[in-house]
């Protein structure tokens, strides 16, 4: 594929700042081609904070991932305020396209409908590169979803239906079913 990449980088080795944008375009990941990923970032005060899109299709719905770190750049650069991280993602409908490419085609979601949002916060150490107090929050929704794969000895699990919540250290699942 091609990158294109802008950054703008100031400030000192005590308090370095940088912000940009990052883009692929026609780029392929195990074969499977992905019409475009964008990043936007921010750098400060010893904490990058990005948003991230990635599209299967000119007309699909992306997979969107939103996060702030802490990291010290520099070891004279000042300490993050806290510790404290946080992710968000949001995959919906034929965003769901992307789990065979994650899985190198292990794992295909042929069809149905499908949402999760998912919140991931917890802390970070980055001396000992340790995640602490793990927490996860949201909901993952499946209609008639069908998945196929490898791993399924290529085999398929059809109608998909269900809700599973992810409650902080809880994964709840009160309904989840399939044919297989």
């Amino acid at each position: 594929g091609i990158i294109n990449a802008n950054i703008a980088i100031s400030g000192s080795e005590e308090k370095p700042l940088a912000k940009g944008n990052i883009e692929v375009i026609n780029s392929k990941i195990n074969g499977t081609v992905i019409d475009a990923s964008m990043a936007s970032f921010g750098f400060r005060n010893s904490r990058i904070d990005f948003l991230a899109n990635s599209n299967l299709t000119k007309d699909s719905q992306p997979l969107t991932v939103i996060a702030s770190f802490p990291f010290q750049l520099f070891p004279n650069s000042i300490l993050p305020e806290n510790n404290e991280f946080k992710v968000s993602l949001n995959l919906s409908e034929d965003g769901f396209g992307l789990l065979s490419i994650m899985t190198n085609n292990q794992l295909n979601w042929l069809e149905g409908k499908g949402n999760i949002n998912l919140d991931i916060h917890g802390k970070y150490y980055q001396v000992g590169n340790q995640i602490t107090n793990l927490e996860t929050q949201g909901i993952a929704t499946f209609d008639h979803g069908i998945i196929d794969g490898k791993i399924l000895a290529d085999k398929s699990i059809t109608n998909i239906n269900g809700e599973v919540f992810f409650n902080f250290s809880q994964l709840t699942i009160p309904n989840l079913t399939g044919n297989f």
